[in-house]
């Protein structure tokens, strides 16, 4: 898709269309965004956004302005990303662009929450639900009122949240079947799942509602082939039965889940379902197996370490508080291995890998409060622990 805009961008330049090219510009940029290249749509779209000024269309220099600034927000440059989305929401409130202004003021939210500003996000978002209703942008709506939902809760006021959720989920069959709708309605029964997770009088109610909606879009991405969200589906599905202590219900999902991860080779929602596995498993009493699940999931996630840091940074959610767990489950695993061992020296190898394994968290730790991946490379000359005096 990138390719064709970029060939479009270049054929309006040639044929002196600076609109045209602004506009390839845009989508030639927002493509990058979604292709997790920031830097190219940075530079991309801060092209189309002079070219727009240039030609003094104020809809296209919305556009673009609120593309770039979600780009700078997928960077983690928040405050550039607000000048910019706030600049674009006011170019589109003035021009009554609805559908560009809603897209702004979602954005806008999704900056203010990772800025730990709740009160903020929650008046972009609601913004946002406006104008997209004006717009008669369902999908947008939806969309902002899972963001709105989600700062509630992470705002402790569950009950806003399950109110936000309420409202919003019988729109969601109005929708017409796409990839969107589907992720939507995962987003949304991720958010019933964690209410029920928190407990409270509608707890079952929620649990059910969760279950509903995640099985719908399993179904859904399996019709259309979309393994990514099939995978999320499933694994979410997992997870609540695990939670229910229905080990072999959670165990089969969280297999498929993997299967789906592994059939589209998408290593982030594989190690998930791995350490998932070995969760299941675990508690199910079946300890080797599970200490195999979490040497896959510690194996997988290693090997996108850098980039999971860098998601992690943009979120400003630390390394170990994220996925700290997967690595101190498995060392648990191995001390609680080495420990009943009859055999000397296998119980002294479960100890050594318990051991690397929490050097590997520790390196993990280093990189993420350094915010520096150098620091990997500086690993790699430094001796083991077990070769120092």
């Amino acid at each position: 898709a990138r390719a064709a805009w970029d060939r479009a961008a270049d054929e309006y330049a040639a044929g002196g269309d600076a609109r045209g090219q602004a506009l390839a510009l845009v989508r030639s940029g927002e493509t990058s965004v979604a292709l997790g290249e920031q830097v190219r749509a940075i530079e991309t779209l801060q092209q189309a956004l002079t070219l727009s000024q240039e030609i003094a269309e104020p809809a296209l220099e919305s556009a673009a302005a609120g593309a770039l600034g979600n780009a700078y927000a997928q960077a983690g440059l928040y405050d550039e990303a607000s000048t910019l989305l706030n600049a674009s929401a006011e170019t589109a409130k003035a021009i009554d662009a609805p559908a560009l202004a809603a897209s702004a003021y979602n954005n806008l939210g999704n900056v203010m929450a990772y800025q730990g500003r709740p009160t903020e996000a929650e008046s972009a978002y609601r913004q946002a639900i406006d104008a997209a209703s004006r717009a008669q942008d369902n999908a947008l709506a939806l969309r902002a009122s899972a963001n709105l939902a989600r700062v509630q809760l992470e705002n402790n006021n569950p009950e806003a949240a399950a109110k936000t959720l309420d409202q919003a989920t019988p729109r969601l069959q109005a929708l017409p079947d796409s990839h969107e709708k589907i992720y939507t309605t995962i987003s949304i029964g991720r958010l019933y799942q964690r209410l029920a997770a928190d407990g409270g009088d509608r707890q079952a109610a929620w649990a059910r509602q969760a279950q509903t909606l995640l099985n719908q879009a399993a179904k859904e991405a399996e019709q259309v082939g979309d393994l990514r969200a099939q995978s999320f589906a499933l694994g979410y599905q997992g997870e609540l039965y695990e939670r229910a202590g229905r080990y072999d219900e959670a165990l089969g999902l969280t297999q498929r889940a993997i299967f789906a991860a592994q059939r589209a080779n998408l290593d982030d929602p594989l190690y998930r379902w791995q350490w998932q596995s070995g969760r299941i498993l675990k508690a199910s009493g079946e300890q080797d197996l599970a200490v195999l699940s979490f040497e896959q999931s510690v194996y997988t996630l290693e090997s996108i370490r850098q980039d999971v840091n860098t998601g992690l940074r943009a979120r400003q959610t630390s390394f170990r508080d994220s996925v700290g767990p997967i690595y101190f489950g498995l060392a648990d695993l191995l001390l609680l291995r080495s420990a009943a061992s009859t055999d000397a020296d296998a119980g002294t190898e479960d100890l050594l890998r318990a051991r690397d394994t929490v050097e590997l968290l520790k390196s993990a730790e280093l990189e993420d409060y350094f915010q520096d991946d150098c620091v990997a490379s500086l690993q790699a000359k430094t001796s083991g622990i077990d070769r120092l005096d």
